[in-house]
């Protein structure tokens, strides 16, 4: 999970449109990773992560994103719910208690590839998590963080790293025009070997 607080600008978080000839052109794009909780230690504290992007969020679709985190948390969920699917992700071979439904995965909201400076690139995923009744019922203060964020950074040979939040608030500061991520875990989970799957 993310830190306290983590700065990222608004444009790079939201990416922008990919390039025609780049690793992550590909569609449907098929990414996995090891998943490792930085929160744990001990056997069980990472698994395989399968994301598949079937489209990109077009520059209308992320600058109204932009316009929308103005307006708060609700407004950008709600933004986020009516966009069509991206795609998937899960963690099909999740141990243990599966509070966040990794094991059957979520459908994606927002998908954006935009470039590195290396010729690599940065691929920012930001959807709606899975909320059960038993949470909504059990644990009313973390509905206060309905998100689930992904940060890929790749490389020119479509490898690299990354980190997930599964629970995460996002918050717009105008002032300094960059999305504020949140949330009440002390540590993101980490993603190694992040690979393009052919």
């Amino acid at each position: 999970m993310l830190g306290a607080a983590t700065l990222i600008a608004a444009g790079a978080v939201l990416g922008a449109g990919p390039a025609t000839q780049d690793p992550t052109a590909q569609q449907p794009l098929r990414l996995s990773a090891t998943a490792v909780s930085m929160a744990a230690v001990g056997p069980g504290t990472s698994s395989v992560l399968e994301i598949t992007i079937t489209r990109w969020a077009s520059a209308k679709e992320r600058q109204d994103l932009i316009a929308t985190a103005v307006n708060g948390r609700d407004a950008l969920l709600g933004a986020l719910r009516a966009m069509p699917f991206h795609g998937r992700i899960a963690i099909p071979r999740w141990i243990g208690p599966d509070p966040y439904n990794a094991r059957l995965g979520w459908d994606l909201r927002y998908a954006a590839s935009a470039p590195l400076e290396d010729s690599g690139r940065r691929i920012t995923i930001v959807t709606d998590r899975y909320i059960g009744g038993l949470e909504e019922h059990e644990q009313p203060d973390a509905l206060a963080y309905p998100f689930t964020l992904v940060d890929i950074r790749l490389d020119k040979n479509g490898k690299g790293t990354g980190r997930f939040a599964a629970a995460t608030n996002i918050e717009f500061d105008t002032k300094t025009n960059e999305m504020t991520v949140k949330n009440y875990s002390a540590e993101p989970v980490r993603l190694k070997n992040v690979r393009i799957e052919k």
